[in-house]
């Protein structure tokens, strides 16, 4: 079998009929591809729905689970998989007509560890201006490569990975998370010895929930970047050891610590404020270190804030945005 689409299903009965319409409506035979569904516990009407497709094409396999999150959701949508391929597309996005015979080709004749897919965003049934990579046609190259020029997409619905790759190098998401993809997607693209690109957009990505981290700001969002901050200073230091990746982690860490000050600063938690100070301190020299060599200039403004003080950091941030 060439390719296992896995799609995590919670609450999206509204959407989950047009998702699994555009992945049968397929110029690729039903025995080369599966629909790897997963019920993560899905309180709402989404499972009638699968369940009657399912009635009507072999190619839908239905994993059932408790609900754990995304994460779960996906890991347990690999576990599962029998494709040499994985795309993790989600239940509330849809793909194009016919497209899947070309991405096919592209990645078995690469002999590809990941390929990027251009997307188009999709805002209240208007469509924005696709992504592309018509310059990057026949390109191959490594992640690593990739990443030194920061010429990659977290969102790991626009990247397709072979199988075997992902689990020789035993990358998964970390669970119970969100921004699972900022955790994943580093790693997954450092590993990665051969990357190509489709030059077509053809993943349609429904910003009614993506637009914003912000939709929903928990804390629980910002504890959660503490832990990939923490695993990104881990990997960096145990795995890639490399200098010249410091801007890109640098520029990840930057991103993770603004996204949590804004959280924080919105849900006017000062026991969270307190607690998130106290993780900067911890980590002071090696955030530091990261952010001082950022991709981003405002990061590296940011570093020498920090540099003195994680306090003065915050209220440089809360000036700039908030205006005090």
């Amino acid at each position: 079998m060439l390719l296992s689409i896995i799609i995590p299903i919670y609450n999206v009965e509204q959407y989950i009929a047009r998702c699994i319409e555009s992945c049968l409506n397929q110029d690729l035979s039903k025995s080369e591809y599966e629909l790897v569904m997963v019920n993560d516990g899905t309180p709402d009407n989404s499972m009638d729905i699968v369940n009657k497709y399912a009635q009507n094409n072999t190619n839908i396999h239905i994993i059932e689970q408790e609900n754990k999150g995304l994460s779960e959701a996906r890991n347990a949508g690999l576990r599962n998989a029998h494709g040499e391929y994985v795309w993790f597309i989600d239940s509330d996005d849809w793909i194009k007509h016919n497209c899947l015979n070309e991405i096919t080709s592209r990645l078995k004749n690469g002999d590809l560890d990941a390929l990027q897919i251009p997307m188009i965003k999709v805002y209240h049934d208007k469509q924005v201006v696709p992504h592309s990579y018509k310059d990057k046609d026949s390109d191959i190259t490594t992640g690593k490569e990739l990443l030194k020029k920061y010429l990659y997409c977290y969102p790991v619905q626009f990247t397709l990975y072979k199988r075997s790759f992902l689990n020789t190098y035993n990358l998964s998401f970390y669970p119970h998370i969100y921004h699972e993809d900022m955790e994943f997607t580093p790693r997954a693209f450092f590993y990665a010895n051969r990357v190509g690109f489709h030059t077509t957009p053809v993943y349609y990505y429904e910003l009614r929930n993506a637009s914003s981290i912000m939709h929903t700001p928990s804390v629980k969002r910002a504890v959660d970047m503490t832990i990939i901050i923490k695993n990104h200073i881990s990997f960096f230091k145990n795995i890639v050891k490399e200098d010249q990746f410091l801007p890109i982690f640098g520029t990840i860490i930057g991103q993770l610590i603004n996204n949590s000050l804004s959280i924080i600063r919105i849900n006017k938690d000062n026991n969270a404020l307190k607690d998130y100070v106290g993780f900067l301190n911890k980590y002071k020299s090696d955030i530091y270190r990261f952010m001082h060599h950022s991709f981003n200039p405002y990061f590296w403004l940011e570093s020498i804030f920090f540099r003195i003080s994680p306090n003065c950091l915050v209220i440089f941030y809360n000036i700039v945005h908030f205006g005090r």
